[in-house]
């Protein structure tokens, strides 16, 4: 399965060209009975390209950080990452 995702990987990215990625500060999505943290990537054409090859656009460019966070646990390092 991971080779297949690779290939995949591979050949949507064959002859895209390099692209430079600017993070601005970091961010969570609330599903509700979790989180997800993320840092946020500054939106560019090249940014939003590279997205619309995987996904039909994206409203958060973003670098996964952690997923299916309890909500308890954001709430006790909030203070500590706002720093």
């Amino acid at each position: 399965m991971i080779k297949n995702l690779v290939q995949v990987f591979a050949s949507l990215l064959n002859g895209q060209p390099c692209t430079n990625i600017t993070v601005k500060g970091w961010g969570f999505f609330d599903h509700g009975h979790s989180i997800t943290i993320y840092f946020n990537i500054i939106k560019s054409s090249s940014i939003l390209n590279l997205c619309s090859l995987f996904k039909q656009g994206t409203a958060t460019p973003h670098i996964t950080l952690a997923k299916k966070i309890p909500h308890k646990t954001l709430q006790h390092f909030l203070p500590i990452w706002k720093n």
